[in-house]
């Protein structure tokens, strides 16, 4: 008779542990169906592919009809660009071109020159020549970088000669 006790206690224990485990996947599957539907309403909705002239309602007369002179319908929408922008500057018989290439804040993400003189040994050597500009901060209402670096770019990959960043700065502005 001392069987039945314990196959009382066996039974109660599996039940107990049976038990436990069901609330235990009920409550995580709740949880994560929750987890799921927050992150499903904070998805960002991915607008249309391609050019509509129904996106053009609302914006003024002048707008609307240089879209429509440009775009055609069902044409695919860029979703980046790169920008870039080359000047060239004299000075007397100097000529320097630059290609300034801009991040997606609009502000100068590197500087390069084609053909700029590098020195080796005796020798000025036309290399290319880039720099790159980061850590933005606004001080008296002018942006500026904060770091910076230099490289010749030769055949086998940059050649960084010179990294720096601004950990003091002060500038009167002309009036």
């Amino acid at each position: 008779m001392w069987w039945k006790p314990m196959l009382l206690g066996v039974f109660a224990v599996s039940t107990i542990i049976t038990g436990g485990l069901v609330c235990g996947v009920r409550r995580w599957q709740g949880k994560t169906e929750k987890l799921r539907a927050k992150l499903e309403a904070a998805r960002l909705h991915i607008g249309p592919k391609t050019y509509s002239e129904d996106e053009l309602v609302g914006l003024p007369a002048p707008v609307q009809r240089y879209f429509r002179a440009v775009l055609t319908a069902g044409q695919p929408i860029v979703a980046a660009a790169r920008v870039e922008h080359t000047g060239t500057l004299q000075d007397g018989e100097t000529v320097l071109t630059l290609l300034f290439r801009f991040d997606k804040d609009d502000l100068i993400a590197s500087v390069r020159a084609e053909s700029r003189g590098r020195t080796a040994g005796d020798s000025q050597i036309p290399t290319p020549w880039e720099c790159w500009y980061s850590h933005y901060e606004l001080h008296d209402g002018i942006r500026i970088p904060k770091s910076g670096e230099v490289a010749w770019i030769l055949p086998n990959g940059p050649h960084p000669y010179w990294r720096g960043d601004i950990t003091k700065i002060s500038y009167e502005l002309a009036s």
